[in-house]
C-alpha cells in the first residue's frame, strides 16, 4: 500500500467479524439469566426490578445487535465503493494505454 490506497480484504474480514460479533452476541439470552427472581419472589418489589431490569436487557441487546449490524453494512458498502473505484481507475488507465 502506498498510504492512499483502502485494504479492501481487511475491510471484508472486518465485515464478517463484526457480523459474526452481532449473531453470537446477539443470541445471548440475559433475561433468563435473572428469571429466577420472577419464579421465587412472585409479587414482590424485586420480582417486579428483576422483571423490568430483564426487559430492559433485551431491548439494550437487541439495539447493540442492530447497531453492529449496521456498521458491518457501512463497512461492506465502502469496501465495495473502494473496490468499484479501484477498478474504475484501472479501466480507465487501460484505455490510455497504462497498464
Amino acid at each position: 500500500m502506498t498510504g492512499f490506497e483502502a485494504d479492501v480484504q481487511s475491510l471484508q474480514k472486518a465485515v464478517k467479524a463484526t457480523r459474526d460479533a452481532a449473531d453470537q452476541g446477539g443470541s445471548v439470552t440475559l433475561k433468563s439469566s435473572i428469571s429466577h427472581v420472577n419464579e421465587g419472589m412472585d409479587s414482590s418489589a424485586s420480582a417486579d426490578v428483576a422483571r423490568k431490569l430483564g426487559e430492559r436487557w433485551e431491548k439494550n441487546l437487541a439495539d447493540w445487535k442492530r447497531l453492529m449490524l449496521d456498521y458491518a453494512n457501512a463497512l461492506d458498502e465502502s469496501a465495495k465503493s473502494y473496490q468499484d473505484t479501484d477498478l474504475a481507475a484501472k479501466r480507465d488507465l487501460s484505455r490510455q494505454g497504462g497498464r
